[in-house]
C-alpha cells in the first residue's frame, strides 16, 4: 500500500493488521474503508491514493488475510467475529469516523452498528452490498472446499483483486453470511448514509443496494451506469470523489452530480 504505513493492533482474539495514515490536524476525524468477502485491505489502494483530506485513513485486514490473525476452523471466520475485529479497529481510530463497507464489508459493518452500537461514528458509505444475502446476491456457489478455492481464484480475477484472502476464511465468511438477513436492522441506523451500486452488478444486484437505501432513514442512493461489482476498479476517481462529497455533508447536493 504505497505511502501508507503497516500496523498492527492487539485485540482479545489476536492481532489485526491495518494501513494507514496519521491525521492533518487535531479532531479531524478519520476514514475507515472495510474490504469485502474475498478482498483485502489492498482492495482499496487505488481509491486510498485519491483521498486527499485531513482526516486520518485506516484500512484493515480482517482476520484471515495479512498479518491479521488465523483462526484454525471454519467457526473463526464469523459475521460476528469479523465485527469484532472492525470495532476493535474503531475503537482506536480517531473520532469522528466516516465508515465506508465494500460488498460483504457492508454486513460487517451492519452487524458492527447491531453488536457494537454507533459511538464516534458520523456516517457510512455503503458500496455494492446486501443486508439478505443468498437468493440473487450470491458471490460463491462451490460446495467442497477444493471447489471454492478454484471458484476464488477466478472470482479474484474478474474482480481485479490483488490480493485476496485465504481461502478457509472466504469459505468460514460465506457459511456465516449466505443465509443471514440484517434487513430488521437497517431502520435502526440512524447516521447519514449514502449507498452506491452499479447498474449490471453480476454477484450482488442494484435492487440490493436499492433496498438497503430504502431502509435507512434519510439515506441517499446513487445507481452507476455500467458499473459491475467493483466500483473501485470500475472508476476509482468517482469512488473517491464520493467518499470525499459525502464528508463534506453541506456540499454533496451540488456536487453529487459531478463525474
Amino acid at each position: 500500500m504505497d505511502g501508507l504505513e503497516a500496523h498492527l493492533l492487539d485485540t482479545p482474539a489476536g492481532p489485526v493488521e491495518w494501513y494507514g495514515r496519521a491525521a492533518n490536524g487535531a479532531n479531524a476525524g478519520s476514514i475507515v474503508l472495510l474490504h469485502g468477502i474475498q478482498g483485502t485491505a489492498a482492495s482499496w489502494e487505488t481509491v486510498a491514493g485519491r483521498l486527499d483530506d485531513p482526516r486520518a485513513l485506516i484500512i484493515p485486514n480482517l482476520r484471515g488475510r495479512g498479518r491479521s490473525h488465523r483462526p484454525a476452523g471454519l467457526d473463526g471466520y464469523t459475521l460476528a467475529g469479523f465485527s469484532d475485529d472492525l470495532a476493535a479497529i474503531l475503537a482506536m481510530a480517531p473520532k469522528p469516523a466516516v465508515l465506508v463497507g465494500w460488498s460483504m464489508g457492508v454486513l460487517v459493518v451492519i452487524e458492527t452498528l447491531r453488536r457494537h452500537g454507533t459511538h464516534g461514528l458520523e456516517r457510512l458509505v455503503l458500496a455494492s452490498g446486501t443486508a439478505r444475502p443468498g437468493g440473487e446476491a450470491v458471490w460463491f456457489r462451490s460446495q467442497t472446499p477444493e471447489a471454492l478455492v478454484a471458484e476464488a481464484q477466478e472470482r479474484a480475477t474478474r474482480l481485479a483483486l490483488r490480493e485476496y484472502a485465504d481461502p478457509l476464511a472466504v469459505a468460514g465468511a460465506w457459511a456465516s453470511v449466505r443465509g443471514c438477513d440484517l434487513e430488521p436492522d437497517l431502520p435502526r441506523i440512524d447516521l447519514p448514509t449514502l449507498v452506491l451500486h452499479g447498474e449490471v452488478d453480476e454477484e450482488c444486484p442494484a435492487s440490493h443496494g436499492r433496498r438497503i437505501a430504502a431502509l435507512i432513514p434519510g439515506a441517499r442512493y446513487e445507481e452507476w451506469s455500467g458499473a459491475g461489482h467493483n466500483l473501485m476498479a470500475h472508476d476509482p476517481h468517482r469512488f473517491a470523489l464520493r467518499i470525499l462529497c459525502s464528508c463534506a455533508a453541506e456540499t454533496y447536493n451540488t456536487i453529487v452530480g459531478f463525474q
